[in-house]
């Protein structure tokens, strides 16, 4: 597994309700948000992979107690091989 940590997430409006984990297999997949989710501010998440050998790109998505959520995952993200 990947551990993957996090630290200083905030919203200064409502409170931060949750952080959850997104990747992506490869540099052209497509962005999928793991299931995995946190409701603390800074943590560490375990990512095993799907299967087969890859580069994994991960990417963090933010909602705050009022429902609103940071945008969606683009782009490359932080890079992994597992």
């Amino acid at each position: 597994p990947i551990s993957l940590s996090f630290a200083s997430v905030s919203d200064s409006g409502s409170g931060l309700k949750d952080v959850a984990l997104w990747y992506k297999k490869n540099s052209g997949g497509a962005w999928t948000d793991s299931g995995q989710k946190s409701t603390s501010a800074s943590g560490t998440f375990s990512f095993s992979g799907t299967s087969g050998d890859a580069t994994y790109f991960f990417a963090l998505r933010a909602e705050d107690n009022a429902g609103n959520k940071s945008p969606a995952p683009a782009g490359s993200g932080s890079a992994s091989v597992l």
